[in-house]
């Protein structure tokens, strides 16, 4: 028992000297306010990564079309524009192509632009302007999708016309997978047509 060794005593800190652990009020504020920064720099860095996957998961596809199409006599009745040779972009995320029925088809919902450009050549007509229109057709239902067409002018004495537009609709989830058309037609007579080129191109925005 002689040589046992007893612990030493650990001190007791004074009031002041505890006082000098507690930070001060301005210092209070600021670690506060760090906290609050770090918060907020995370939920930046959240949602900055939630716009890049948004980003990153559009949809966009499209088919590109140089090889003449001869379809005749076109009024009335709807042509199908059909013979595509290739496609309009290097990929085509969350689109199915088809070059040679003409066809797109989405998988993913949402807001689209309808991207076309057509170039076509006919018989003249030397007594007055013609019209026709080019209209995207839902060929899974048959049906035209409605508001999602555009006239084409074609003035008197002319052998030939071109133009493009853009157009923006909904794809909604009862059409995910249905396949869509360009369709010209519902217009005026024209003789000897034949379609020179066209584009048809589906972009997610």
């Amino acid at each position: 028992m002689a040589n046992e060794t007893v612990p030493a005593k650990i001190p007791v800190p004074t009031f002041q000297q505890l006082a000098t652990f507690i930070p001060a009020p301005d210092m209070i504020k600021k670690m506060y306010n760090l906290f609050m920064r770090t918060e907020e720099l995370t939920q930046d860095v959240i949602d900055l990564d939630i716009r890049v996957t948004a980003l990153e998961d559009k949809a966009h596809g499209g088919l590109r079309k140089s090889a003449t199409q001869a379809i005749g006599a076109m009024g009335a009745a709807f042509i199908s524009i059909v013979n595509y040779q290739v496609n309009t972009f290097s990929d085509s995320p969350h689109i199915t192509l088809n070059l040679a029925n003409g066809t797109l088809s989405t998988d993913k919902e949402g807001n689209y632009l309808l991207i076309v450009s057509l170039e076509i050549d006919y018989t003249p007509d030397n007594n007055s302007s013609r019209k026709f229109k080019i209209r995207l057709f839902n060929v899974t239902d048959n049906i035209p999708v409605p508001g999602v067409d555009a006239f084409m002018y074609a003035g008197g004495y002319t052998a030939g016309t071109s133009s493009g537009f853009t157009i923006p609709f909904n794809i909604s989830p009862g059409a995910l997978g249905k396949l869509f058309r360009l369709e010209v037609g519902g217009g005026d007579t024209f003789a000897a047509v034949n379609i020179l080129g066209a584009t048809f191109s589906l972009v997610d925005v």
